[in-house]
């Protein structure tokens, strides 16, 4: 999926994080299908927190946007920042959020 909120690049750096504090002594590239997993959990997270941050009056704006086809980051960006909402505090808790699991579970 590709995403406004943080690029794809942005995740697998993310999920490399991850994957070197769980698995200090073994190679990123040796879990390339966990790697794999996380970056979907971290793109789905974080846009469940954020969609999570709206009014359904927004969320209802928000699809109309969508609707519009705009490939602008920025006009995607200033919708939220037009209603105040903190999307870097979103990202960061939705971040965790998928740390705290992944660090808990076996693999």
């Amino acid at each position: 999926m590709e995403s406004y909120l943080v690029d794809e690049a942005v995740l697998g750096k993310i999920a490399d994080a991850l994957l070197i504090e769980k698995y200090p002594n073994e190679p990123v590239e040796s879990h390339a299908d966990i790697k794999k997993n996380l970056v979907k959990k971290l793109d789905h997270q974080i846009l469940k927190a954020v969609i999570g941050s709206l009014t359904p009056e927004q969320g209802n704006e928000l699809n109309e946007l969508l609707k519009k086809d705009d490939s602008n980051p920025d006009t995607f960006e200033d919708f939220f920042k037009d209603r105040d909402i903190d999307l870097e505090k979103a990202i960061a808790d939705a971040i965790v959020s998928v740390k705290d699991d992944f660090m808990k579970g076996d693999k």
